[in-house]
């Protein structure tokens, strides 16, 4: 099993595989989802349903536990607004860095998408997709800094953007020699 360790968080435990990442609503719709282990369609909705079963008949009061037992595994998970955002790990990793890393990754989003809501995430979903890929590389948390994520996120929107300002101006110039020419190009679209 590969392990990595943070010394920097204090907390001294190894963190192990993560088997998946899920962000789904109260209907239990899933938002957003990374998975870390080869499982076929059919068992990942199998899967999100029992999760979201498990999940979200728990009474909030009465059980303060945001763990459960699940296929000789732990789900981690934690409930913000309307949504839920869970991880399924190793039982014997430390239970509470996965709950931290959920929390991080709530307020990465909040530093992404300003006032996050339930359509920040289906209408970016690349971007989340992006975000949880920071965060959780390869099934590891690989970086427990918000600003750090924050900043990463912003540099791949610039250079995004410096990517479509430089198509823009390459089809300028296209457009500027074939009108020197004599052609009539058509325009294509640019997002």
């Amino acid at each position: 099993m590969h392990l990595l360790r943070f010394p920097s968080l204090g907390l001294g435990g190894f963190l192990a595989m993560i088997d998946y990442v899920l962000i789904f609503n109260r209907q239990g719709t899933l938002r957003a989802s990374k998975w870390y282990n080869n499982q076929p369609e059919h068992t990942r909705a199998k899967l999100v349903s029992e999760i979201h079963r498990n999940v979200s008949t728990r009474e909030p009061r009465a059980s303060y536990s945001n763990f459960v037992d699940f296929h000789e595994k732990k789900l981690v998970y934690r409930r913000y607004a309307g949504l839920y955002f869970a991880m399924l790990v190793q039982p014997t990793d430390n239970l509470l860095v996965h709950l931290v890393a959920i929390h991080l990754f709530v307020e990465a989003l909040d530093v992404v998408f300003p006032n996050v809501c339930e359509l920040d995430l289906v209408f970016n979903f690349c971007r989340v997709i992006l975000l949880i890929d920071e965060i959780f590389g390869g099934g590891e948390v690989v970086e427990m800094s918000h600003h750090v994520i924050g900043q990463r996120m912003k540099a791949l929107e610039t250079e995004k953007k410096d990517k479509g300002a430089n198509r823009k101006i390459k089809t300028q110039k296209k457009q500027s020699k074939n009108a020197a020419k004599g052609k009539v190009v058509k325009q294509k679209k640019s997002k």
